[in-house]
């Protein structure tokens, strides 16, 4: 029995070294660690074996610093933060920077249709879903970035109109403010607007980060499959759009976006939403048919 429980924390150790070579939370990999080297230490102490304390010692050094690097990969840009949102922002939660940023957008877009909340919520989890990806696959996103980002994409639309500009030069100009007066760090405002600056299909600036190219893929996401059908034809109402204008839109540009995913996790999202859409053309075609005029 003692001997098992010696294994046990020894091989529990052993699980936190190798899960810290991914993106495991600082907070389970010490809890990982806390309770191998507890059980480990209890074995050495029953036993009085010399050996077990020996790797006990050099067990916890090693983890501590584990968990030290674990901790600086997680929060390396976040320096400026409360601990409450780093832990929320590290377990998916939405921290108290989230949520104020959340408000802000909710009352800046609460006029826009096709490009209000709604529409902002589900880049903002389309994002999340292909950063969670890149997670497990060992490639470092920048989670807090990419949030911010996502948010605060379109904030700038309300003002195109008004002002002449592109709305993700407005976005990230709108952005900048809030981040600064926020206190965020330098760093992150600047790397959450050039995500903004280059997310835009139509704005023909390439996004360079990996945030950034979650962030474009997020958004042509979102006008695709189901959504984007149901928002090109939001959109023909309120401008006053013809069916037939509206399937010249989907060739023109909703069609093309499948080819101009940045990252392979979007493609394969993107892939079943352009077959439905293909499908939608398809049978609106023929229903098109019907309202041909023929002569007397």
């Amino acid at each position: 029995m003692n001997y098992l429980v010696g294994i046990t924390g020894m091989c529990l150790i052993i699980l936190g070294w190798i899960f810290s070579i991914e993106d495991i939370p600082p907070l389970k990999l010490s809890i990982l660690y806390s309770i191998g080297s507890f059980l480990l230490a209890t074995y050495a102490y029953l036993l009085n074996d010399v050996l077990f304390l020996s790797l006990n010692n050099m067990a916890t050094i090693v983890s501590f610093v584990n968990v030290i690097r674990a901790l600086k990969r997680t929060y390396k840009h976040s320096t400026s933060m409360s601990w409450e949102d780093l832990f929320a922002l590290q377990y998916n939660r939405v921290s108290g920077v989230e949520r104020e940023v959340m408000n802000f957008v909710k009352e800046h877009l609460k006029d826009s249709v096709t490009h209000g909340l709604e529409h902002t919520m589900r880049v903002y989890n389309l994002s999340l879903r292909i950063a969670r990806e890149y997670f497990h696959r060992g490639i470092d996103v920048d989670m807090l970035v990419l949030k911010l980002a996502a948010l605060l994409h379109d904030v700038g639309r309300p003002l195109e109109k008004e002002l002449g500009e592109h709305h993700a030069l407005l976005s990230a100009e709108v952005a900048k403010k809030l981040l600064s007066e926020l206190n965020l760090e330098n760093e992150v405002i600047e790397r959450v607007c050039n995500a903004i600056v280059s997310h835009s299909f139509s704005s023909g600036i390439q996004p360079i980060s990996i945030e950034a190219k979650i962030l474009s893929d997020a958004d042509k996401l979102d006008a695709m499959g189901a959504i984007g059908i149901s928002r090109c034809f939001m959109l023909a109402g309120i401008t006053k759009r013809s069916i037939a204008e509206s399937v010249k839109h989907f060739y023109e540009k909703l069609l093309k976006l499948k080819d101009m995913m940045f990252t392979d996790v979007a493609r394969e999202i993107a892939v079943p939403r352009h077959e439905f859409m293909e499908r939608f053309l398809e049978q609106l075609k023929k229903e098109l048919s019907e309202s041909v005029m023929y002569g007397d």
